[in-house]
């Protein structure tokens, strides 16, 4: 199948998978992305380079007469769109060529919007119902991120048959657990821009600021609207340090020297440490508005505790701190989920959605996502 995907700007975290995806079940793939990444990802080694999919960019074009001419140049083509936003701006030109699409989409988040749109989203779903009509009538399926997303998209009206539970897929090696027997000292890992609204590193620190006990903090980011703040902060609190910035090839290698990961996400879209501490083979606290909050629950490498709580943070802290052998536990549940989560069978997964989208016409079973199979 020839898969031509619109974003925003190349493809990141999941290269490896849409890779593995087109080589393994020959399929095509064309990114066709607005615009490059920003110097946040690409000082964290994200590239366009790929040997199997192609990356073409709008550059100083009119997006609408670049996606027109894509519309209009691959009749028959299936067009998977990241985002609901992106594919309601195009909807009038996938109206008029009659292109099959289908949608990636991240939960919707009310978080900024005024407190009047986001009363009338949550509390009546109708309204985005009507809004999206066209496309959740006429889309072949909707990759939903989490358990979050697709909950989100049902309530807005997309039939069961078509929401099919997907993940954002780290591409990384998975490495077995890594014990500290020697060391008392509980190592602790957050990794990622340095913000409030919604990393929650405020929460983060204001629960580490208050814990007593034998651990260290390493923050890896070091950008973000709130670094300068933050750097001010641990300035004089010698068991929290900021060491830098990570290439993204290399977050699972250095995450696995490490016992514990924090996700302290006030209302992520998937955040993908959480799939980085099952690769990695550590120990995992993250909030339950990460997105990716479920592959811990089933993972069962750690807790999963309320956003926004500095209380709930600490307190999953200090029973660690308590109970360090808990660790141990933790890190040897990762080994058995590593492969839920690979990108090889996410890739899988996606040709199985496919299969049953296009193939078997929605007669067949529905295909099962791995990381909540927990028969598969």
């Amino acid at each position: 199948m020839r898969i031509i995907f619109l974003r925003h700007t190349p493809i990141d975290v999941d290269k490896k998978m849409y890779e593995i995806f087109c080589m393994r079940f020959d399929h095509q793939m064309t990114v066709a992305a607005e615009t490059h990444f920003d110097d946040a990802r690409t000082m964290c080694g994200y590239n366009d380079e790929s040997c199997v999919i192609t990356t073409v960019y709008c550059e100083n074009q009119d997006p609408g007469l670049f996606y027109e001419g894509l519309f209009k140049m691959n009749p028959d083509a299936l067009f998977l769109i990241n985002g609901l936003g992106m594919a309601k701006k195009y909807q009038n030109l996938i109206r008029r060529y009659g292109v099959r699409f289908a949608v990636v989409a991240e939960r919707d988040n009310y978080k900024h919007q005024s407190r009047w749109k986001s009363f009338l989203k949550k509390v009546f779903p109708r309204i985005q119902k009507i809004r999206y009509r066209f496309l959740i009538d006429h889309a072949s399926f909707f990759l939903c991120m989490g358990q979050s997303g697709t909950k989100c998209y049902i309530r807005y009206g997309v039939p069961k048959r078509k929401v099919f539970e997907f993940m954002y897929c780290g591409g990384e090696t998975e490495h077995p657990p890594a014990y500290h027997t020697n060391d008392l000292t509980v190592r602790f890992l957050y990794i990622g821009r340095f913000d409030y609204d919604i990393k929650g590193v405020d929460i983060l620190l204001k629960a580490f600021l208050n814990c007593k006990g034998d651990y260290s903090l390493d923050l890896i980011g070091g950008y973000g609207s709130k670094k300068d703040e933050i750097m001010q902060l641990i300035r004089n609190h010698p068991q929290i340090k900021c060491n830098g910035l990570w290439k993204n090839c290399e977050v699972c290698e250095k995450m696995n020297a490490y016992d514990v990961v924090v996700v302290p996400s006030k209302f992520d879209g998937w955040n993908l440490h959480n799939n980085f501490s099952i690769l990695a083979s550590v120990a995992c606290i993250t909030t339950d508005q990460a997105g990716s909050d479920g592959l811990i629950k089933n993972c069962q490498n750690g807790f999963v505790i309320k956003s926004n709580s500095a209380n709930q943070l600490k307190r999953a802290i200090e029973t660690i701190l308590r109970n360090p052998e808990i660790i141990g536990e933790f890190k040897r549940k990762t080994s058995l989920y590593q492969d839920k989560i690979s990108p090889l069978s996410v890739a899988h997964y996606l040709n199985d959605i496919l299969q049953y989208v296009f193939e078997d016409k929605m007669g067949g079973e529905k295909p099962i996502p791995t990381w909540i199979n927990k028969e598969g």
